[in-house]
């Protein structure tokens, strides 16, 4: 994005049989929001979990009720429900970093993937139920980056066995033991690459830029489109898209969801809109 990802949801949910079940943050567009009710009313039961915190869900989840579709509210116990994807059929699953927002999907620069393979599905599907339900998943999580869990591991490791190139494409970037992780990747020889969120955006992100440049990594920033991607490339072969920022909270606290793929159907293009920005 900020291509055509509405466009792209809005087919998944019209081109739905059996089911659609949404999880998402920030939730404001009344075009998505009336696709679902739409799939609920033809048949296709409909469930949406959102950030109970967010005021700006109170119209949409007034406007998706009234629809006749069930909205709950994520678990309390996380400081924010900061996934973003859509699970449709039980077979196929929408992983991104935009909100359903004006912004989300036509101001910032985000990625999404389309996931069909079936143990990442069924994992996301294990995900969302926990979440409606209010209990604790049990995951096997071939693929899946998912906080609360082991997110900062599977992140770390993939900074840890990059051989050649590190390219992040990050809203953020505050996690002390991330910067690490990358100045360590620098000095074993690894190019790295950092775009962040213009100091416009996120101010703390200058103080990230200084640090990281100070290392000799080289930094940029983008602000047009906003940047509020949480991508990382490593070799140029494996991808983390996904809702993670690089923050303590986004790592620990919070219910994150992203997946690392391997394909080069996905990478190619996202290492390719990364050297463009």
């Amino acid at each position: 994005g900020p291509a055509a990802l509405e466009d792209r949801v809005v087919a998944l949910v019209d081109g739905a049989t059996r089911s659609v079940d949404v999880q998402m943050y920030s939730f404001t567009l009344t075009r998505i929001a009336d696709r679902l009710i739409a799939a609920d009313r033809r048949g296709v039961p409909v469930r949406v979990v959102v950030d109970g915190t967010q005021t700006e869900n109170t119209s949409i989840r007034a406007r998706l009720t009234s629809g006749g579709v069930e909205v709950r509210s994520a678990p309390a116990a996380f400081v924010n429900a900061h996934a973003k994807y859509v699970v449709v059929d039980g077979d196929r699953a929408f992983i991104e970093s935009g909100n359903f927002t004006v912004a989300g999907m036509s101001d910032q620069r985000n990625y999404a993937v389309e996931d069909r393979d079936p143990t990442d599905v069924a994992d996301l599907a294990t995900i969302f139920a926990a979440d409606w339900a209010g209990t604790t998943a049990a995951l096997t999580c071939s693929r899946l980056v998912v906080t609360p869990g082991d997110s900062r591991l599977r992140i770390q490791t993939l900074i840890a066995r990059a051989t050649t190139t590190l390219d992040l494409a990050i809203y953020y970037l505050s996690d002390s033991a991330i910067r690490a992780a990358l100045l360590t990747a620098k000095n074993r020889g690894v190019t790295v690459r950092v775009l962040l969120a213009a100091t416009s955006e996120i101010a703390d992100n200058a103080a990230t830029a200084t640090t990281l440049k100070n290392a000799g990594i080289a930094v940029r920033t983008l602000a047009n489109p906003t940047m509020h991607a949480k991508l990382i490339i490593a070799d140029g072969a494996a991808a983390l898209i996904g809702s993670n920022n690089m923050s303590i909270t986004s790592l620990r606290d919070n219910r994150e969801v992203g997946v690392i793929v391997r394909e080069a159907s996905a990478v190619t293009p996202t290492r390719a809109q990364f050297d463009a920005d």
